[in-house]
């Protein structure tokens, strides 16, 4: 029973930050791409509409501070809004403090559109209707898309396995 060795606290500290910082560059890879941005707006949208509940979607114990958070979320929405820069945009959406299922939930929509995408393309739908609505969708050009999909795949995977 007590062969397994247990973390000193230097080394839970460590394992810790691994954890945060390959958390963040999952989110961050995430972020980048303007699907998620349209994915985040939207569920902001609900929260603030009440057709969500915040304490499931946002890390943290939000029971004391609905009020100040859901204030916060509108004053970022609407710089959001302002903003054209891809830097500002990333930086906002990072505030949400969104939790990992519902970046997670983003990326298994934007997947599944990818592969939808790349399957109308091999059978010589390239300018079907629906391929035009899923790169409309996406909101990048189609290779930049399949780039950034490889970046977060890898975030994923390093994520998963700090974890």
């Amino acid at each position: 029973m007590g062969s397994i060795s247990l973390l000193s606290r230097e080394e839970e500290i460590t394992l810790a930050k691994k954890i945060e910082e390959t958390e963040t560059k999952f989110n961050t890879a995430v972020l980048s791409t303007k699907f998620a941005y349209n994915e985040i707006l939207s569920v902001v949208e609900r929260i603030l509409a009440g057709e969500m509940n915040l304490e499931e979607v946002i890390k943290g114990d939000v029971t004391a501070n609905v009020r100040n958070i859901l204030k916060r979320f509108k004053k970022i929405v609407e710089r959001l809004k302002r903003t054209r820069s891809p830097e500002k945009s990333l930086k906002l959406l990072l505030q949400f403090h969104f939790t990992t299922s519902v970046i997670e939930k983003v990326v298994y929509k934007l997947n599944k559109l990818v592969k939808e995408s790349d399957y109308l393309q091999r059978i010589n739908k390239r300018n079907s209707v629906r391929r035009r609505e899923i790169l409309n969708k996406l909101g990048e050009p189609y290779l930049k898309i399949r780039e950034k999909m490889k970046i977060i795949k890898y975030a994923h995977l390093k994520f998963n396995h700090a974890k």
